[in-house]
């Protein structure tokens, strides 16, 4: 009795690790995918700087580096971002050197990606590289803003907010930290400060510009609706002034004139004016003797007309 019992056991204890390695099978499964997608993400992920030769010395860690230490987050406040004092050119060099070159650090992990073996270290040192670049970047944007709100301050009006110039002004500035190479020895200050100053310019004229434009389209359309109902009311008297003018001529024609004319053409309110052929039946007299009435009914009134100085539509209209 006691074999069956210890057959059991082992294959009790069989199953339990055999789903112990399934299980560890599934994680490792699933940490090679995000592994993956986290790769190809950091692949995809656009890494722009602004060169220098420095970047490739044995000793670009230590040379371009060591004085970060000496930068700290400080001010958060708006009140007091705005009495941050400027960078001076010496920091101004460090910093934009710090930042640049550790994107360029982190492009050069990017490109060793794809054939390393152990992919999650590199990621791991490209994701501080980036980090650590926009903390530097940060730090410009938080010394620079009184920039920004000493700029953005002569363009307010009412049709210019403050947090609307700011706004631009801080996306004028980013750019600027971007693009700016410290290299050619310029100040970033007299740097940023023309380029906010110029995209301000640029977006409170065309601002301006705009609102112009769509002054003048709503005008014009003003305009042309006021045209539009001159017309209508032009067109109204004309119409009035020719009924009430037929009206009057039509009563020197005959009692026989007078009713075909009438009828044929809905003078008398029908909205389906009879045709020839039924106000002859209705007469009972042949088509063509009603054709021939009525166009002598209709020469007649062009006389008529032509005596009082009336202008009568085409026959077409009539």
């Amino acid at each position: 009795m006691i074999a069956p019992r210890r057959t059991a056991m082992a294959e009790s204890s069989k199953k339990k690790y055999s789903n112990v390695g399934k299980t560890s099978s599934k994680r490792e499964s699933l940490c090679e995918a995000i592994l993956e997608q986290e790769c190809q993400q950091a692949l995809e992920t656009s890494v722009s700087f602004i060169a220098h030769p420095d970047f490739n010395r044995p000793n670009a860690d230590t040379l371009l580096l060591k004085g970060l230490t000496d930068f700290k987050p400080g001010a958060e406040t708006f009140e007091e971002l705005r009495n941050v004092p400027l960078l001076t050119k010496e920091q101004e060099h460090t910093l934009f050197r710090a930042m640049n070159y550790l994107k360029h650090r982190a492009a050069k992990i990017q490109q060793r990606l794809p054939r390393a073996r152990h992919k999650e270290f590199l990621l791991e040192e490209m994701n501080l590289s980036l980090r650590q670049s926009e903390e530097v970047r940060n730090y410009i944007l938080r010394a620079n803003l009184r920039l920004v709100i000493s700029i953005a301050k002569k363009y307010v009006n009412a049709a210019n907010t403050f947090d609307e110039l700011i706004s631009e002004g801080n996306l004028s500035l980013l750019q600027a930290v971007e693009k700016f190479d410290v290299s050619r020895g310029n100040r970033f200050s007299t740097y940023a400060t023309r380029a906010i100053r110029n995209n301000l310019y640029h977006y409170v004229f065309d601002k301006h510009k705009r609102r112009q434009q769509v002054t003048l389209a709503e005008d014009e359309l003003l305009q042309t609706t006021r045209d539009e109902r001159a017309n209508e009311t032009a067109c109204e008297l004309r119409l009035d002034y020719i009924r009430r003018s037929l009206a009057r001529i039509m009563k020197r024609l005959d009692a026989q004139k007078q009713s075909i004319i009438t009828q044929r053409f809905g003078l008398n309110g029908e909205e389906n004016p009879p045709t020839l052929k039924e106000l002859a039946r209705d007469m009972g007299v042949s088509r063509e003797r009603v054709r021939q009435i009525q166009v002598r009914a209709m020469k007649e009134l062009l006389q008529f007309a032509n005596e009082e100085k009336i202008e009568l539509p085409d026959d077409d209209v009539l």
